[in-house]
């Protein structure tokens, strides 16, 4: 068994997380493999340097220690390898990890194989340019259309399968998937989604209309997304918060469900919903509570 780390080593604790993690794997008779920054990091705990793609057909599992864009990260690279992925969060919330920091002794259980697999599936968006050129992305949590820092209001035209859903005039359209119901879906007020459930769901971002609200589409449909007029006025799609892709109002998007899924390792029993209540509410409580002491 060959198990590959790849750190944030952005994060102070990240590559100490990753050194006791080497550590316990080892002892447990696992090969350990990490691309060459962390694994210099690691000198004398014998993870062995290597890049991915040298050794994907080898590689048993992946782990991402980090918070949840280190994860997010991390699957896209996985992508075209379908290697079952495992996050041990060295973050704040880390709503994606399999594991937290104090509970690394549960990683024998890839040894023994008493684990599960979560099949995440992605959101797929061909952007359509007027030239004729087309370009394709793969999103984890979301796909986002929104204008510049200086012309916040954009007009989104939504269309399922040729037949118009509805015109939106808000500061954005965001289109998630099921995983990505608890990031920023759940800030523009979307609803919180059981991830073993397929679905797209779409969320004005502050929309100038009172009965503008979310609606989710059956994963068998594709949604066809066309801007208003953007003369002179920025307007971006971002595919999980990171691309910045401009776009005009010739060019056509269209959103799907991916072909391809994210294998995610789960270890032990917690359920989705267990997780929600221990990151989200209850944690919501503990701020609040925090928040009415200083009063």
């Amino acid at each position: 068994m060959l198990i590959y780390l790849i750190a944030n080593l952005n994060k102070p604790q990240a590559a100490e997380l990753a050194a006791k993690v080497a550590d316990l794997l080892i002892g447990q008779k696992v090969g350990v493999a990490a691309p060459p920054p962390l694994a210099g990091r690691l000198a004398g705990h014998g993870v062995k340097p290597c890049e991915l793609s040298q050794m994907a057909g080898e590689i048993s599992y992946a782990i991402a220690l980090g918070g949840d864009g280190t994860l997010i990260r991390t699957a896209k690279q996985l992508l075209p390898f379908q290697i079952p992925l495992l996050g041990i969060n060295a973050g704040r919330l880390g709503f994606l990890a399999g594991l937290e920091a104090d509970e690394l002794e549960r990683l024998t259980a890839l040894v023994t194989g008493e684990y599960q697999i979560e099949q995440r599936m992605l959101l797929s968006l061909t952007l359509q340019r007027a030239s004729g050129d087309t370009e394709s992305y793969t999103a984890f949590n979301d796909i986002v259309v929104s204008r510049g820092a200086l012309s916040r209001i954009v007009d989104v035209m939504v269309s399922c399968d040729g037949r118009f859903v509805g015109s939106y005039r808000a500061d954005g359209i965001l289109f998630a998937s099921p995983t990505g119901s608890t990031a920023y879906s759940l800030s523009a007020g979307g609803p919180i989604v059981d991830p073993s459930i397929d679905g797209i769901i779409m969320t004005p971002i502050c929309p100038h209309s009172l009965f503008s609200r979310t609606v989710v589409f059956d994963v068998s449909h594709t949604l066809t997304i066309r801007v208003g007029d953007v003369h002179k006025k920025e307007c971006f799609i971002t595919v999980d918060g990171h691309q910045g892709i401009p776009v005009s109002q010739e060019d056509t998007l269209q959103i799907r469900k991916s072909p391809l899924t994210v294998p995610l390792l789960r270890l032990g029993t917690r359920s989705f919903y267990e997780i929600l209540k221990d990151k989200f509410i209850d944690r919501a409580g503990e701020l609040s509570s925090t928040e009415e002491g200083r009063r």
